[in-house]
């Protein structure tokens, strides 16, 4: 009766579109803000990452200064990058770098990009570093932790995400005299003669003024008329993109855990563990549903279920001593 998420999604306050269309739905209040970051190392130790009173960009500085999983150098390197991306602006010249040629470069610590960088930038992008564009890096760094003191907060959804996106934008749609389609399968989109025809599978024809079409890319050709397609450098881009995976674990505990809402784990191939029971507003003392999220790690998609559970688990168990003992 649980029902499960794919994986678990999360916002910032920087998300300020994301925000805005939660907002024309109703639904913006069922997203948390959380002011402060948690992480635990590979030791075991506990680090937190928070605004203070100093203004942007230095709001979060007496708190990463006191992130004990990083030396004194690695903090110092880091700074110096900050500043570069501060004097970055959104620069178009920095798109063709990647973070890792970058860092290599800026000859950042392997500490520093270990147990930093990629933390941050892996799960914003779902991407390696050697896939990043800095450009865009630059941003998620620039945007989401140095411009604005509050803009770091991290939303995590109360709810579902059918019950956060899909419930109230069929409301919205049907309160204005649209008609939803579920479980519905488009066979092809037809263009021509001043129109355009979606074929459904069950033999139904729709003539939309305007079709847009939100399929993952690698379907949109195979529906679309060649007429269309054929010769288009858009559609050979397109058609050149790979995916980057990512991989959540769902576990349910037969004991309650006390963590915070999350946790990010530093050095570790699972990225975040997730306490929906306390995201999702349950009663204090509740078994423990937990969730964790693996960002752009393709060899795991190639394992069996069971071995990335595994993995996954020894490393909840040796960050949270609470699960150690749990079913």
């Amino acid at each position: 009766g649980e029902p499960v998420d794919a994986v678990q999604h999360g916002t910032m306050r920087c998300c300020t579109q994301l925000a805005w269309l939660l907002e024309r739905l109703g639904a913006h209040h069922q997203i948390r803000y959380l002011d402060t970051i948690h992480f635990v190392d590979r030791q075991g130790r506990h680090a937190t990452l928070r605004g203070g009173w100093l203004p942007a960009p230095a709001h979060a500085a007496p708190s990463f200064l006191r992130l004990g999983f990083l030396s004194l150098g690695d903090k110092a390197a880091l700074g110096r990058a900050f500043l570069t991306i501060l004097r970055a602006g959104p620069d178009t010249d920095w798109e063709g770098v990647s973070v890792a040629e970058w860092a290599q470069r800026a000859r950042l610590p392997e500490t520093a990009v270990r147990r930093y960088l990629e933390p941050v930038l892996v799960s914003a992008c779902n991407e390696t570093l050697e896939r990043i564009s800095c450009r865009y890096a630059f941003m998620v760094f620039r945007e989401g932790f140095l411009a604005n003191p509050t803009a770091y907060h991290f939303g995590v959804p109360r709810v579902p995400l059918g019950t956060l996106y899909t419930e109230p934008t069929v409301r919205c749609l049907t309160e204005r005299g649209g008609e939803v389609l579920l479980k519905t399968t488009v066979r092809r989109i037809a263009i021509g003669g001043g129109k355009r025809t979606v074929v459904l599978a069950d033999g139904r024809h729709l003539t939309p003024d305007i079709v847009i079409c939100a399929t993952p890319w690698h379907q949109v050709e195979g529906i679309l008329d060649p007429s269309v397609t054929a010769g288009s450098e858009y559609f050979r881009q397109l058609a050149a993109m790979e995916h980057s995976p990512i991989v959540g674990v769902h576990v349910w505990l037969d004991r309650p855990v006390e963590m915070p809402h999350c946790v990010a784990l530093v050095e570790r191939r699972t990225d975040w563990v997730f306490n929906k029971t306390l995201n999702f507003d349950r009663p204090r003392g509740e078994n423990a549903y937990l969730s964790m999220v693996i960002s752009a790690d393709r060899e795991l998609t190639e394992m069996p279920r069971e071995q990335v559970f595994a993995l996954v688990m020894e490393e909840v168990r040796s960050s949270l001593p609470q699960t150690r003992d749990a079913k």
